[in-house]
């Protein structure tokens, strides 16, 4: 039986994981001919080509896809076996680096990172932001090890990765206090705040007095909220930007208003429209855990959109990267976090 050579091996795996032949012989210490002649020898030894040089970074083969994740796995496990029996007396700090796409709350981001941090112990956590394509390329290339998404992975890279969805949102309407009834909120919408304002009622001998002035002073007439908004302008809206299959604002926001609704921003940065909200500005239409802490202390109002797309959360690691800590990695930890 002919034996696999895991020096080749390595030379692949570290050329697959940097993306380039100039930067894997760098950290590896050697020379660039010298890693090249280990990947062509492990090429020879599979009779499969595994690697194509691009114009700017190396690409994989269906072959070399498949190897990378073998590879990945056998380093993996070197690593924890050395940890675990060599490394015993060592206090190297470990690390954890997540990426995080734009759109992902960061209540809910900071959720996950403490879970982590408290199931894992004593680690340090790295974080980045960026498009999905170029957390996926950092993730593919073991940049990082994990990313949280709001799409969960293609089809054609379900074979390399882990991935579980971590949690969901419903979307809302949510404006400062007043502004929906203000806006002509019908019957079918109720706002819903963690806080609720509720009169007092006065003593028995204030009401009395209340109700003698009531005969001879003329009541004023006042037209409720609906009767206001007839004729009035357009509610300008600011939305959260989704892939859905539906109009949002037209299907499930606008019946629940009488006054005419315009979109006027669109985008997937949360942090962004949780000032939109609280501004008094218009109408923002968000996840609702983008704007938990605001519901909870009164500074705004909110409607939920009955039966509208919830905005799931996705949690996205390569296969067997992370050994040693649950049946997949950091996902593995989140697993039991609790639903927003």
């Amino acid at each position: 039986m002919e034996w696999l050579n895991f020096r080749h091996l390595y030379a692949f795996w570290m050329v697959a994981r940097a993306g380039s032949f100039t930067r894997a012989a760098a950290q590896m210490y050697v020379a660039q001919s010298a890693v090249s002649a280990q990947v062509a020898a492990l090429e020879g030894y599979f009779s499969e080509q595994l690697l194509v040089r691009g114009p700017r970074a190396v690409e994989l083969t269906p072959a070399g896809r498949e190897l990378l994740g073998y590879a990945t796995s056998i380093f993996a496990h070197s690593r924890a076996i050395n940890a675990h029996l060599r490394d015993k007396q060592a206090h190297e700090r470990r690390s954890f680096r997540v990426g995080v796409v734009g759109g992902a709350s960061r209540n809910f981001v900071f959720r996950l990172l403490e879970q982590y941090t408290r199931s894992a112990g004593g680690v340090h956590l790295s974080v980045s932001t960026g498009s999905y394509a170029e957390l996926y390329e950092l993730l593919r290339r073991f940049r990082l090890d994990a990313i949280v998404t709001l799409d969960p992975p293609k089809k054609k890279d379900m074979g390399e990765v882990s991935y579980r969805k971590l949690g969901a949102s419903t979307l809302c309407a949510v404006a400062v206090p007043g502004l929906l009834a203000e806006l002509g909120l019908r019957g079918a919408g109720q706002a819903q705040g963690k806080r609720a304002r509720t009169k007092r009622k006065p003593p028995a001998r204030s009401r009395a007095k209340k109700k003698t002035k009531k005969t001879t002073k003329k009541k004023k007439k006042t037209k409720p909220p609906a009767a206001r908004a007839e004729g009035a302008g357009p509610v300008d809206v600011f939305k959260f930007r989704h892939p859905f299959e539906v109009d949002v604002v037209e299907r499930y926001v606008q019946p629940l208003f009488d006054r005419p609704l315009e979109l006027r921003l669109d985008t997937d940065d949360v942090p962004l429209l949780r000032f939109y909200a609280n501004s008094g500005k218009g109408l923002t239409v968000l996840p609702r855990v983008g704007v938990l802490e605001d519901l909870e202390s009164g500074a705004v109002e909110a409607v939920e959109l009955t039966d509208c797309p919830e905005v799931n959360i996705y949690g996205i690691s390569m296969r067997d990267a992370v050994p040693g800590e649950g049946d997949d990695g950091p996902l593995g930890l989140w697993a039991s976090l609790p639903p927003i």
